[in-house]
């Protein structure tokens, strides 16, 4: 506030000095100054020490909020005396001296009570030296007396004269309060009567009942006696109603709210604060005005508080009444009373309001995700709500505690329960308070969550506690005979098994494992050439479906021409060929050769019956079922003859069929789809043949019942390969079904089985007599030969005395007496019309099954096939214990509802699965939300993450007994018995819903139509909401009802990902990811992306390729997409192809998306390089159960997932429907054009399945064409949504309509469910098959990818198709590994050469120096280096086509040839200037020199007189150096005269040398050893030189090939950098870091280099190695200078010319000019010998001086630094991302790609402050780039972070991905240095920069380990 001008200066600052004081403790000045100065007259801060309790009563009633009474009490000081004051303040007569209330109340009790009350009164004066105030004396006890006799008066008032009665209490206050100068004795004593009291309220009653003219009168009497001195009466119950009614208005007054809503409570609120406000502002509105709209606010708050909470209490809303009842009572609100202690405010109402809206939406937000996080909420709210200014004491806290734990009574979680025992252990109010924070975080404390790890690791030590099963033997049959009495028993049958190549597979060694191979015959469509390929080739058409397998013969039998007869002899060709001799001698032709017959084709198939295991016969009999073939149901060892009945072959044949339930009966027609047969009781017809039928075939005769088109079902003697003798079929029962489709022309009415029982029924007695156990009707072939044999007799009497009817076909009777019987029929064959014969047998065995009741399953023969001995396949040891499992686990799944199974066994994959994949995808959507930051949003979203993650474990431990059991069997079962288990498993599910399932599906077809049908009939084309909501129940039922195996094991996933979630290593977690790759390996489908939820698991599907990868080992797969509309024949034709089983549930086709995993041949992957192909399919795009979702979405989403992971993608097409065939296109296009976008380059195959048969060629080429122009249409489409610019199809993929769209021929030849597979649509099957292979063979191949980066790719697409824009989220994992390598590679060659001119350029100095080297050109140098260029080119040659990622890496070659290019000849250009300027410098000195020297040369012409003058005396050195110094002066003043002037040279440098000299040239001969010593002195610091710079060289090599820091590129350079400063915590270095990165890089690795270097004494070392190297060199060129002067008879001068040869030698290692040594040039040695050892002595003298030199170097010793050899090496590239101010870590300076980094960091670290503010932003790039979040530009300019591209340079030079990791180090970083930061940014983590809770609980480990993932 201000102050006027015309104030005195003194005052003014005594005003500003109490103002100040007011504000510090929070006061209103303006209020209060007035207050101060009209009530008590201060005017200064000083004043107010003088004041006393009583001014403080006077200011008190002047309070407006609660708090202001304890900042007034501080600012009047009177807390000293805070004892004093608290009881004043409780009870103003506290301190009524004894003597007064002895005078006042024991008037009784003494004779005399007033001289009691003096005398004591009297001691104390003596006792303190104080007089007693006379306040406390007779003048309080004659007012407390007066008060009590006034009271007494009052007792007898009534409802009379009511204003004079007010008046007279009235009068009767004030003079009260004159007379004790305050107003205790009114309050304490009479508002506390009870007789005032009751007369009070009887006024307030009556003005009610009967409100009086003068009623606004009475109640500004009554508010004078009553305001505000009531609100300190302890005891008066109806003061509230009082004051209600004083304050209250007709007109203004509102009515009792009705609230039943919190949002209800704070709209009402607000109101009365808008109330409030309006009357406070409005003009001349007075202060008595404002007061009383604040009592009516408080009146009408009370009244909706009290509404709201009765509401909660009768809806049993405990939390939020708990949560309302907290808030309100924190500002004064009575429970008891419902009424404010104090009147409302502004403040007040809108702290309540913010308060109730915030912590209400946070306690639904928490509580959505968990329920301790919202009741932990609630309880520290409970605990810490208060207004500003105030603070809640722990007496309150444990008041509040108790209070809500009585409110809450047993309602809190077990969390909450254990956090609050502790607190009760502790009572540190301080821990329970940091507790309850770390829970709203959802971070439960360390107890309890280690407490809940060690519950999840025992019972997964318990489910997985058996030891892991050995390898599982094949299983032996069941025989007692060994293998050498089988062979004796079927020598023919062993020789079958030789001749097909079966040995090594019999009996029952051939798994589907040995058939689920994709062979090299699978390129072309070939036939076998020999017998023993005939299995093969049997089960691939098989595999096919193709029913032709049947008369598989080999290639030569096929066209065999005319068989070839022994050479007709002479005579026999003399005969002539007349017509006569044509016809004679029909008997005398010629027999052919003997030869082996060729094999029958049933040999050949119950051969590879009889090979094969229990589920390669399973699968072999199921594809024969689907040919329409006839099944063995009775088999005969041929080695042993016990009879096999193969029910588990049989178990998962399937037929559909729709007739009555038993024939005859057409009133109840019935549809069984996809029936499992075996289950299925039908009547049996059994046809035998007794004795031998030449004339007729009884399976040709089943045949005709079965099909009208012939179809052979049972193989007969007339079959295309039959051969006379047949081997294995004797005695084989097979078996078939006739299944009606509800026409009036079926044969049967109803499902018919029909037994065929093979070979003479005489010689198979077993089998007989099992059939007429179980048949309805018998049908016999009887010969007329054969009636008269006893046992035919026998037979056919036991036919015809059993309760079954009999049919007896006579073979050789045209007629037989008529009358037939009524069960017991015969029928003659003979020379029937066979149109007629099939007529009536059919409608005799129709009649027959009419009126019988005989009904089987197969199932339900097995127990009479016990009882004749049988072996059943099922009953072997795995099967039995598998099914008992199964079935005990399905009869816990039926122990619940249907719908109810899945949410109660399998919790995890439900709500809180898809509540999970919302807050995954929200992550991928960060918005700001209020006050909060995108951090803040994305710590939020990771924590409710968590939080539902730690739910699934909830329910998931301890594991029900339903997932115990499944994972214990299948961890602990061997390989077969899992496989029984999931086999039974599957039926006993499908069992359990399929019945209810189609209900459910036909009610939503029909809803559906009906919906559809409404909506087209309506003129506005809406949808009925009442039948959308129907069909939304029915989908949800149908959701829920479907159970199959794959549910199991998405159970197991979400088990996984939520364990995965605790970071825990424990073993047992990693068995779950091993359980769904034994199962993937063994060809079980595995899901990839949840069809329910449309989410793909990521950390469970990496887990099953990690383990994949463990399993097989990290193996190339293609990947086989496929795609295409509902319901068109996908997943056929994957089975006809590949022999893959999706269908995985019963009632609904594949859902999502399964992976199944196919080996390819050994001889195959060379080929076409892979080893494995993945096919991926998925669930029918347009599914109709989503037709009222977002299908759209979830299909465009799937379709791009599929395809980018593919190599190829199969798009199937069926029928011509052209939208059906719109919807397809339309989406593959976009998917496709998504891949284009991203680099990625999948193939795709088109397949057509046309609805007859495949058209003509021309009509095919006209429905290419319009599938081009639909293509291109479609193309263009998509190209404009997603803003790319092609123009046809072909511009996106590589497509040829010719070769790239195969038609396909319609499945069945003829109408189901008789007709079996077209033969042409398997040829189609094959044809595609190796179209598949062919392209794959020519695939690129970076683009078949392994596992491990398949395993990325899927991470990848996945993360990008979570984001909204998929182009700019894609992250290539396997681009950016790949450029990482290349990074790494080229940090290599840039070394080698590198390093490689560092030496060059030391060698080309010491020759410049010596004068050897003249001129350097590029052409010499380029010479130079020209070896280990190529070295280098060569090596990057066979990088980028050797490497495994060769194709992707080949978009880099160029640039990356370019750089090194350059580099060469930047390196090349340095090299050539320094020798340059070396040479120029060496010019220059050389002009000196020779100046120098002449000088020199006359200098040593004078020595050597000198000497040869004193050469023979013997002179000691003394006297030799005295000689020289006479000598030296007359020398120089000689040359000095007769010399040019030259410029001053320092000869005391050089007289050393001028006398060695001289010493030398007087020595002669002896002079060899200072001849040595001389020429060392010089060597030496060449020397130095040289040891330095090699050192330093060795050193930076060293380290950059053996420290970890170095070995890498830039990026790895930086990942340790960034370890290297956490692990410091140093933040003058982080400073240093973040702002002079470069500088900090060369500190850094000075650093290391010196810790390096410095590490065992390793300087040392290095130097000592490079001096021992030089040593060698040197030694080496005096070795070799010797040798060449040794045997030189023709050279006087032989030192000179041996120190040229010395020179000469050494001119790569030491700097040694040969011009320095002329000063010894010319020493007559003669004895070299001798110069050769004095050299080696001197030298060895000098290593020893240099070595004790060197061992006390440090770096600073050096010239050349290793660091900087290095830092030039890493100098890389040196951008900083425009918002974050992170370094680009690209190896390559100048680099053609994007700016990219490791991570990016808080925005706060480029300098960015929110808008308008202090704050830090703590967003980090790679969140914000996902978010709605927008960046300003200059001034006003602002840009989505979406597209920051278009914001041009610099942003638009950066890749900036979308990243949803924690990004643990920088959020590590900014919370451990939070203060330096503000400081050293001059800024706050506050408001939007608020750091988040979870960033300050990472650790500095947790940064280390993510560090270590990069």
């Amino acid at each position: 506030m201000g102050f006027q001008d015309d104030i005195p200066e003194d005052d003014k600052k005594a005003k500003k000095l109490l103002a100040e004081a007011c504000e510090k403790e929070g006061l209103d000045c303006a209020y209060w100054l007035p207050k101060l100065s009209q009530k008590l007259g201060v005017k200064s801060r000083e004043a107010l020490k003088h004041l006393q309790y009583e001014d403080y009563l006077e200011l008190e009633c002047e309070v407006r909020y609660r708090w202001e009474k304890q900042a007034l009490q501080k600012l009047l000081e009177l807390t000293e005396n805070k004892g004093r004051f608290e009881k004043l303040q409780k009870e103003c007569l506290v301190y009524i001296p004894v003597w007064d209330i002895i005078l006042f109340n024991s008037r009784n009790d003494f004779r005399s009570t007033y001289q009691v009350s003096s005398s004591l009164r009297a001691a104390h004066e003596a006792l303190t030296t104080q007089s007693a105030s006379p306040m406390f004396g007779e003048e309080l006890v004659s007012a407390i007396e007066e008060a009590r006799v006034f009271m007494e008066h009052v007792k007898g008032w009534d409802l009379t004269v009511i204003e004079r009665k007010l008046l007279k209490l009235i009068n009767f206050k004030e003079r009260l309060n004159e007379k004790t100068k305050n107003h205790s004795v009114w309050v304490n004593v009479c508002l506390s009567d009870k007789a005032l009291q009751e007369f009070l309220g009887n006024i307030v009653e009556f003005c009610k009942s009967s409100p009086p003219d003068n009623i606004t009168y009475i109640k500004s009497l009554l508010r004078c006696l009553l305001d505000p001195y009531i609100n300190s009466v302890k005891d008066f119950p109806s003061s509230s109603s009082i004051m209600q009614w004083i304050f209250h208005t007709e007109k203004t007054l509102p009515e009792t709210p009705n609230v039943s809503e919190l949002d209800d409570l704070t709209k009402t609120l607000l109101q009365m604060k808008d109330y409030i406000q309006e009357v406070t502002y409005a003009p001349e509105t007075s202060a008595s005005a404002v007061h009383e709209a604040k009592v009516k606010a408080t009146l009408t708050a009370s009244l909706a508080i009290y509404s709201l909470l009765q509401c909660l209490q009768e809806r049993a809303q405990k939390d939020v009444e708990l949560l309302v009842l907290l808030i309100t009572t924190s500002m004064g609100y009575r429970v008891e009373s419902s009424t404010f202690q104090y009147l409302l405010g502004c403040p007040e109402i809108t702290f309540m309001t913010t308060q109730m809206q915030t912590g209400h939406q946070e306690y639904l937000n928490l509580k959505e995700q968990d329920l301790y996080r919202a009741q932990a909420h609630l309880l520290l709210t409970g605990l810490t709500v208060t207004p500003e200014h105030e603070a809640v004491s722990p007496e309150q806290k444990k008041e509040r505690l108790v209070f809500m734990e009585d409110h809450m009574k047993n309602l809190w979680s077990t969390e909450i329960t254990t956090l609050l025992e502790k607190h009760r252990a502790l009572k540190d109010w301080e821990m329970l308070e940091s507790g309850l924070q770390s829970l709203i975080s959802g971070h439960l404390d360390d107890t309890c969550d280690e407490a809940k790890k060690d519950i999840i690791t025992k019972d997964m030590e318990d489910t997985f506690q058996r030891v892991e099963p050995s390898s599982q033997p094949k299983p032996t049959p069941d025989t007692g005979k060994s293998n050498a009495d089988q062979a004796v028993a079927n020598q023919d049958f062993l020789h079958l098994l030789k001749r097909l190549g079966l040995e090594n597979h019999y009996p029952k060694k051939m798994g589907i494992e040995d058939f689920h191979i994709i062979y090299k015959t699978s390129l072309h469509d070939s036939q076998p050439s020999k017998d023993n390929e005939l299995p093969f080739y049997f089960l691939q058409k098989l595999l096919t479906v193709d029913y032709r397998v049947r008369y598989l013969t080999c290639k030569e039998e096929n066209n065999p021409g005319p068989t070839p007869g022994p050479n007709p002899t002479e005579q026999e060709q003399e005969t002539s060929d007349s017509f006569e001799d044509f016809f004679t001698d029909l008997d005398k032709a010629r027999r052919p050769a003997p030869r082996e017959s060729r094999v029958h084709p049933m040999d050949l198939q119950m051969a590879i019956f009889h090979c094969a295991d229990d589920f390669m016969r399973q699968y072999m009999l199921t594809k024969l079922a689907f040919c329409q073939f006839a099944l063995p149901l009775l088999v005969p060892n041929p080695c042993t003859s016990q009879i096999e009945l193969p029910i588990w072959s049989l178990s998962q044949i399937k037929k559909s069929w729709k007739g009555a339930e038993k024939s005859g009966t057409r009133g109840t027609i019935k549809s069984h789809k996809n029936k499992l047969i075996y289950q299925a009781e039908t009547p049996i017809v059994s046809f035998i043949r007794i004795g031998s039928s030449p004339s007729s075939s009884k399976s040709q005769i089943l045949n005709a019942l079965l099909s009208k088109q012939k179809h052979d079902t049972f193989f007969h003697r007339h079959c295309k390969g039959s051969t006379k003798d047949c081997l294995l079929m004797k005695g084989v029962v097979e078996i078939s079904w006739y299944c009606p489709r509800g026409s009036d022309d079926d044969s049967f009415g109803c499902c018919v089985a029909f037994c065929n029982l093979h070979g003479d029924a005489r010689d198979h007695k077993e089998q007989l007599q099992f059939l007429q156990e179980i048949s309805a009707v018998n049908v016999a072939f009887v010969s007329e030969s054969d009636q008269s044999d006893r046992r035919t007799m026998t037979i056919l009497r036991d036919l015809w005395q059993s309760q079954r009817p009999l049919v007896c076909l006579f073979t050789e009777k045209e007629n037989v007496a008529a009358g037939r019987s009524s069960q017991n029929v015969k029928i003659g064959m003979k020379n029937r019309n066979e149109a007629e014969l099939m007529e009536e047998l059919s409608k005799t065995i129709r009649d027959l099954l009419e009126k019988s009741n005989t009904l089987f399953s197969l199932d339900a023969c097995l127990d009479r096939a016990r009882k004749h001995g049988f072996v059943v396949d099922e009953d072997t040891d795995a099967c039995v214990t598998a099914k008992g499992k199964a079935e005990a686990l399905v009869k816990l799944l039926k122990e619940k509802k249907l719908f109810e199974i899945k949410s109660q066994l399998l919790p995890l994959q439900g709500k809180l699965w898809y509540m999970w994949c919302k807050k995954d995808k929200e992550l991928t959507r960060l918005q700001e939300k209020g006050n909060k930051s995108i951090e803040h949003h994305r710590s939020q979203i990771e924590s409710e993450k968590s939080a539902i993650r730690r739910k699934q474990l909830d329910k998931a431990f301890p594991l029900n007994q339903l997932m115990k059991s499944v994972l214990d069997f299948l961890q602990s079962q061997p390989a077969d018995s899992k496989k029984y288990f999931l086999q039974w498993m599957k039926v006993f599910m499908d069992d359990l819903s399929s019945d209810r399932l189609d209900e459910l599906r036909r009610q939503y077809h029909q809803l559906w139509s009906e919906i559809l049908a409404i909506k087209k009939n309506s003129e506005k084309n809406d949808m009925n909401p009442v039948l959308m909501s129907e069909l939304e129940a029915l989908s949800n039922e149908i959701n829920d009802s479907s159970i199959g195996l794959e549910h199991i094991l998405r159970e197991v996933g979400q088990i996984y990902e939520a364990l995965e979630s605790t970071k825990s290593n424990n073993e047992y977690f990693n068995k779950l990811p091993e359980i769904a790759v034994d199962l993937m390996v063994s060809g079980y489908p595995i899901e990839l992306m949840d069809g329910d939820a449309s989410y793909v698991p990521l950390r469970w599907v990496r887990a099953i390729f990690d383990s994949l990868i463990e399993e097989l080992g990290d193996k190339r797969v293609f990947v086989l997409s496929v795609l295409g509309i509902q319901s068109t024949g996908k997943s056929t034709l994957l089975n006809a192809m590949f022999g893959l089983q999706f269908n995985v549930s019963a009632g609904r086709c594949t859902r999502g998306a399964f992976m199944q995993l196919i080996k390819v041949d050994e001889k195959l992957q060379q080929e076409v390089d892979f080893d494995y192909m993945l096919v991926v399919d998925t669930e029918g795009l347009r599914a109709i159960e989503l037709a009222n979702k977002q299908s759209l979405n979830h299909d465009n989403e799937l379709a791009t997932f599929v395809i980018g992971i593919g190599n190829m993608t199969l798009i199937n097409i069926f029928g011509e429907n052209p939208s059906e065939m719109q919807d397809v296109l339309q989406i593959a296009v976009q998917a496709f054009l998504k891949m284009k976008q991203v680099h990625l380059s999948p193939s795709c195959l088109f397949v057509h399945q046309k609805l007859g048969e495949v058209i003509a060629k021309e009509q095919n080429m006209e429905g290419q064409r319009r599938l081009q122009e639909k293509l291109d249409e479609m193309t263009l489409i998509a190209a404009q949504q997603e803003f790319c610019d092609v123009s046809c199809f072909s511009d996106v993929i590589r497509f040829d309509v010719n070769t790239h769209i195969h038609y396909f021929a319609h499945l069945w030849e003829g109408n189901p469910p008789m007709a079996p597979p077209n033969p042409t649509y398997s040829q189609n099957v094959q044809e595609l098959k190796s179209k598949i292979l062919q392209a794959a063979k020519k695939e690129a191949q970076g683009s078949v990818l392994r596992f491990s980066s398949l395993k990325d790719r899927i991470s990848d697409l996945w993360n990008a198709l979570l984001n909204e824009n998929f182009i700019f989220s894609f992250k290539n994992s396997l681009e950016i590994a790949a450029y990482k390598k290349l990074e790494t590679a080229f940090s290599k060659w840039t070394w080698d050469l590198r390093s490689h001119f560092l030496d060059l350029q030391m060698k080309l100095d010491k020759k410049i120096w010596k004068g050897d080297l003249q001129k350097v050109t590029t052409d010499h140098l380029e010479k130079q280096v020209q070896e280990t260029s190529d070295a280098i080119l060569k090596d990057m040659e066979k990088y980028f086509s050797e490497d495994r990622d060769c194709e992707i890496l080949v978009q880099w070659k160029s640039s990356s040839e370019l750089k090194l290019k350059e580099l060469k000849e930047s390196l090349l250009l340095e090299t050539r200037k320094k020798c340059e300027n070396l040479i120029e410098l060496r010019k220059n000195q050389s002009k000196l020199d020779e100046r120098k020297s002449e000088y020199e040369n006359e200098l040593l012409k004078k020595n050597r007189e000198s000497a040869l003058s004193l050469k023979g005396q013997k002179l000691s050195e003394k006297e030799l150096r005295d000689k020289f110094i006479c000598l030296w002066a007359d020398w120089i003043s000689e040359v000095s005269s007769a010399a040019p002037p030259l410029e001053e040279v320092d000869i005391d440098v050089d007289i050393e040398a001028f006398f060695t000299c001289f010493q030398i040239s007087c020595q002669g001969a002896t002079s060899v050893t200072t001849f040595a010593i001389f020429l060392c002195d010089k060597i030496a610091p060449a020397l130095r030189q040289a040891v330095y710079e090699r050192t330093a060289l060795a050193i930076a090599r060293d380290m950059k090939a053996k420290v970890p820091d170095f070995r890498g590129n830039r990026a790895s350079l930086e990942v340790c950098l960034l370890r290297y400063l956490a692990e410091e915590e140093d933040f003058e270095m982080f400073e240093t870091y973040l702002s002079s990165p470069e500088d900090f890089l060369q500190l850094y690795i000075w650093k290391r280099v010196d810790e390096y270097c410095s590490e065992n004494r390793r300087l040392e070392t290095l130097l000592e190695n490079s001096l021992t190297l030089c040593y060698e060199c040197i030694l080496s060129a005096v070795s070799a200078s010797t040798k060449v002067v040794k045997d030189r008879i023709d050279r006087n001068d032989k030192i000179s010319l041996w120190l040229d040869a010395f020179c000469q030698e050494l001119g790569e290692v030491l700097s040694l000019p040969r011009r320095d040594l002329k000063g010894i040039e010319h020493q007559e040695v003669t004895d070299i010998e001798f110069l050769n050892n004095a050299m080696t002595e001197s030298l060895s003298a000098m290593k020893d001086q240099l070595k004790k030199e060197l061992a006390a170097a440090d770096m600073n010793s050096f010239e050349i630094q290793p660091h900087e050899i290095l830092a030039e090496q890493f100098s890389g590239c040196w951008e900083q991302c425009p918002f974050c101010g992170a370094l680009c870590t690209n190896t390559m300076p100048n680099h053609d790609v994007d700016h990219q980094l490791l991570s990016h960091r808080p925005e706060f670290l480029g300098g960015y402050k929110w808008h308008k503010t202090d704050h830090l932003v703590i967003d980090i790039c790679s969140s914000l780039v996902a978010s709605d979040c927008s960046f300003r530009i200059g001034e006003d300019k602002w840009m989505p972070y979406k597209t920051y591209r278009d914001a041009g340079p610099p942003y638009s030079t950066w890749n900036i991905l979308p990243d949803t990791s924690m990004q643990v180090y920088w959020k590590w970083f900014v919370s451990h240095f939070r203060a330096d930061l503000e400081i050293f940014y001059n800024g706050k983590f506050q408001g939007k920069g608020a750091i988040p809770d979870s960033w300050q609980r990472i650790t500095k480990q947790e940064a280390l380990d993510e560090l270590e993932k990069q």
